[in-house]
């Protein structure tokens, strides 16, 4: 079986109404022989754009890009002066891939940082409840 290379948008939240007009994130993933990567990007201005990539399993190829159905899920979001920080995760075939964004950019500013982090945590049997 050929197997592209190329990454396909798997989710976005473009237009959705939680978000400044100009910020949004994307979510794409490649097909590998035994599992996926994920690529995750922060979007928020020229200045302000993050990405990340991580790989995780799925060696019995239980996804498929074709009915593929992303969901984020929201651990925690807290807000201070300083930053704003949101942790999700998203349950894939043999764990879970939890993502990280911390911003201390503020609306309208020019001023501030993000950084975005994925991380792949092993949990075949998705015992982790939140």
């Amino acid at each position: 079986m050929k197997k592209s290379n190329q990454w396909k948008l798997a989710w976005s939240n473009k237009g959705e109404k939680s978000f400044p007009p100009a910020m949004h994130e994307n979510t794409y993933l490649i097909d590998l022989p035994e599992g996926w990567l994920l690529r995750h990007i922060f979007i928020a201005g020229k200045n302000f754009t993050q990405s990340s990539i991580v790989y995780f399993p799925d060696p019995e190829r239980r996804w498929q890009l074709d009915n593929l159905e992303v969901k984020w899920e929201m651990i925690s979001n807290r807000r201070t002066p300083n930053f704003v920080e949101f942790t999700s995760r998203l349950k894939t075939p043999e764990g879970w891939v939890v993502k990280e964004l911390l911003t201390t950019k503020r609306v309208r500013s020019t001023e501030g940082t993000s950084c975005i982090s994925l991380t792949y945590v092993d949990d075949k049997e998705h015992k982790w409840q939140i």
